[in-house]
């Protein structure tokens, strides 16, 4: 790499980037050209699909809710009100 300054190798890293951005681009935005396969993929499948993702994202947010009031019940135990009453303020 004698004939290579810095300058010179970044430029040529970031050109080859640029082309592997492009080819990347071009690859994902292909469209399908096939058509729904009606049998396999129902409106019934569809529905359970969304119920379970439903669940899923009820139980997650009742998780982070639980662990959100155990942590102001922590710092209500560690803090008083004095302290919790400042650190609402800046919050």
């Amino acid at each position: 790499m004698e004939g290579f300054n810095s300058s010179t190798l970044k430029y040529a890293l970031v050109g080859l980037g640029a082309v592997a951005m492009g080819a990347a681009v071009y690859y994902l935005s292909q469209d399908d050209t096939k058509k729904l396969d009606t049998k396999k993929y129902t409106k019934e499948k569809l529905k359970t699909l969304l119920e379970e993702t439903m669940l899923e994202y009820t139980c997650i947010l009742c998780r982070n809710y639980n662990v959100m009031m155990k942590m102001q019940e922590n710092l209500n135990a560690v803090f008083g009100p004095k302290e919790m009453a400042q650190l609402k303020q800046r919050v």
